[in-house]
């Protein structure tokens, strides 16, 4: 049963419809309040809000550039505008009829997203709408059945697609040919190395396990914003035409091969050049453990059976003492190839004992340290070694030792 202020509104919206080509009721998405979980979460989860705002083609949608220079101009902040009074106040700065205002509130493992429609001119709230609880690869589902609730349109008829030729749902994105999209669950960095999206979550980075293994303990609750991470290990491929373009000498292979094995004999500074070549970054240690448990909480992606580890893996037990092109064994259930073994990770992160002063928000690691992060053992290491929680260090400078390093790529979400 629809609401009847939501008929009357798409009554009066509808009842002027406009032909193909003429102007719509501009509305904007505001920045949505965080509740127990991060700013930058909430800012995806309204991102797609906003798309699916955009595909009821009912509306001219404020683009979200133009937004951040409205207000820029304005000198207004939208942190803490989370009232009504003030997503009126926002409404006009931007020239909208209609607001979207809402909210992303996470209890444990549990979301829940609201939001509701504020009439500029009146200050009315014209309907609200809450979720059900759902899980986070959910939320572009849930942003879609919400919205066209708020609206009253049919929840079970899904969005037209845009008609031939057709382009951006604004004025403002007419002019400037760009639509705003949510992030991807793939896309392709600027390296040209396929790139998956890590949702955000929760999880406990650490072990107690092993006795010895003291900077692995205490087991520690994490959250983590959402990112990109390589799917492979970066290829010979791919750094060698980074050194060709920027006359960086060319690492050995140790007569094993280049091509799409994963480079070796690089350090972390060489990795960090590389990934701020292409706009990118090297994964914290907290983002690196997460994407390899991949929802897991064994000694490795897949469990705590070591007798399935050469599904995954190149490792001392059957690599014959070398690496392996990339992606030859089982993907972990994000999608990521090679985490455990084949060759070691280098990480943002010093390294240092200080798990029990580790912040539970996107944490980085010590402030300080004498030598880097290494994660996920490699070709030469047994299979403890590779566990999803061990951890290895060495000097930002060292290229040419014993597990010869190599790495991966992350960058931070954004609408494109």
């Amino acid at each position: 049963m629809i609401p009847s202020a939501s008929v009357a509104f798409l009554a009066s919206l509808l009842a002027g419809a406009p032909c193909a080509g003429a102007a719509r009721t501009t509305a904007a998405v505001l920045d949505f309040e965080a509740v127990n979980t991060s700013a930058g979460d909430a800012a995806v989860v309204a991102s797609f809000v906003r798309s699916a705002l955009v595909r009821t083609r009912l509306f001219s949608v404020v683009e979200r550039r133009r937004m951040e220079k409205v207000l820029a101009e304005q000198a207004f902040q939208q942190t803490g505008c989370t009232t009504s009074e003030c997503a009126v106040r926002l409404g006009k700065l931007l020239n909208a009829k209609k607001v979207i205002a809402g909210s992303l509130s996470v209890l444990g493992k549990e979301r829940h997203l609201n939001i509701r429609l504020v009439d500029v001119e009146t200050g009315e709230i014209e309907n609200d709408e809450t979720s059900a609880a759902f899980a986070n690869k959910e939320a572009p589902a849930v942003a879609e059945a919400l919205v066209r609730r708020l609206l009253g349109l049919d929840p079970a008829v899904p969005p037209a697609a845009p008609a031939a030729g057709a382009v951006s749902e604004s004025a403002e994105q007419s002019r400037t040919g760009r639509v705003e999209r949510p992030p991807a669950a793939e896309m392709t960095g600027r390296d040209g190395a396929p790139m998956v999206l890590i949702p955000t979550g929760e999880f406990t980075m650490g072990s107690d396990e092993y006795g010895t293994a003291t900077d692995e303990r205490p087991p520690h609750r994490v959250s983590l914003s959402a990112f990109y991470l390589d799917k492979y290990e970066v290829t010979f491929d791919l750094y060698d035409r980074f050194c060709e373009a920027t006359g960086r000498t060319k690492p050995s292979d140790n007569g094993w091969g280049r091509g799409s094995r994963p480079v070796i004999n690089v350090s972390w500074d060489d990795a960090t050049a590389y990934a701020a070549h292409y706009g990118k970054r090297l994964p914290t240690e907290a983002e690196w453990e997460y994407a390899c448990r991949a929802g897991g909480t064994g000694r490795w992606c897949f469990g705590s059976d070591e007798r399935q580890l050469g599904e995954y893996a190149w490792y001392n037990a059957n690599s014959g003492s070398q690496t392996h092109p990339v992606g030859e064994k089982r993907a972990n259930a994000w999608g990521l190839y090679d985490m455990h073994g084949n060759v070691w990770e280098w990480c943002a992160d010093w390294y240092a004992n200080h798990y029990a002063a580790s912040p539970v928000q996107d944490p980085t690691g010590a402030v300080s340290g004498q030598y880097r992060v290494l994660r996920g053992g490699s070709w030469n290491y047994d299979a403890s070694w590779c566990r999803s929680a061990y951890r290895f260090g060495d000097d930002t400078g060292n290229r040419y030792f014993s597990y010869a390093g190599g790495f991966r790529c992350a960058s931070s979400p954004a609408v494109r």
